[in-house]
């Protein structure tokens, strides 16, 4: 009977033994559950307190570059909102952004509209007034591989590795355009005008054949040693100076400036005038309608200005 009691008494301690060590495990697994519980929380309050301040950094700098903006030349210019532009205009602002690093003094001038004879616009992208003279500068914000000869009519876009092409008018030629439009604004001041076609980053200049040493043609990562090649080039004109003063700089600036004030309806216009060069093929000298001749020497066709011989203006098939 003793003997009985004995092993219940053992097997009720062993029990009693069990029942504190599951009790006290279950309270060290309780009270790291909760460490673990509590160390979470605490990660996750300082992950949402990171994620606040990077919100927080974004928006003070996108208010930055908002201010930054809003006081560039370019919205002077333009008074396009801030994130309104297109995919060409941000190509124009980033390039200002460029040109601002230039050594020198300097005064810039975003899509100003010059008077042509028939009564439109000439528009040019980029104006630089530096001491060293006056930047025409085309922004083409382009991708893929560009192709193009100083001489020909248009330059190609090849996209997805040549799988589809694209033609667009030579931007020499139609820098040259701008420079004539300019002089003449300008009344022929004997000021060195240079010509500079921008293209974007995120495109590749394959083969392009500038052999007049008028223009500069070059990809943005290149701006900061525009100066330098525009030393290398022939202005157009006949310039007497060689260096502007900072007063001949603002002057011209002055007298340039309201040509970037157009009025909406005038904008317009122009884009339309743009717009039917493109779809109608109407001239872009003089505005008169292109028809479709043939050479008499080749046998070739082309398109001719409808008022020739007084317009020489051809592009072709």
């Amino acid at each position: 009977m003793e003997e009985i009691i004995l092993a219940l008494a053992q097997a009720a301690f062993s029990l009693l033994v069990i029942a504190v060590v599951c009790a006290l495990l279950h309270r060290r697994k309780r009270k790291r559950r909760q460490q673990l519980q509590q160390e979470e929380r605490k990660l996750q309050q300082r992950e949402e307190q990171k994620r606040q301040q990077q919100l927080q950094e974004q928006f003070l700098e996108q208010c930055r570059r908002k201010d930054e903006y809003e006081r560039s030349d370019y919205f002077l210019s333009t008074q396009i909102p801030y994130r309104a532009w297109d995919i060409g205009e941000e190509g124009e602002y980033q390039i200002g952004l460029a040109l601002q690093k230039l050594d020198g003094y300097k005064r810039l001038l975003f899509n100003v509209y010059l008077p042509k004879e028939n009564g439109l616009f000439s528009e040019i992208d980029i104006i630089m007034i530096h001491t060293m003279g006056i930047f025409v500068i085309e922004s083409k914000n382009f991708s893929g591989w560009i192709f193009g000869d100083e001489d020909h009519y248009y330059w190609t876009q090849s996209l997805t590795y040549g799988q589809r092409k694209e033609k667009f008018y030579n931007p020499c030629k139609q820098n040259i355009s701008h420079i004539k439009a300019l002089q003449k604004f300008m009344r022929y001041a004997k000021i060195p005008i240079y010509s500079a076609i921008v293209f974007s980053d995120s495109c590749e200049l394959m083969d392009i054949e500038v052999l007049s040493k008028k223009h500069v043609v070059m990809r943005a990562h290149r701006l900061p040693w525009l100066l330098n090649e525009v030393a290398e080039l022939k202005s157009f004109g006949e310039p007497t100076v060689s260096q502007l003063t900072k007063e001949q700089i603002e002057t011209i600036y002055k007298k340039l400036f309201p040509q970037t004030q157009l009025s909406p309806e005038e904008r317009e216009a122009h884009s339309r005038h743009v717009a039917n060069i493109q779809k109608h093929r109407i001239c872009p000298y003089c505005g008169n309608t292109l028809i479709l001749r043939t050479a008499k020497e080749t046998g070739r066709q082309f398109y001719g200005c409808l008022q020739y011989p007084k317009c020489h203006y051809t592009a072709p098939v």
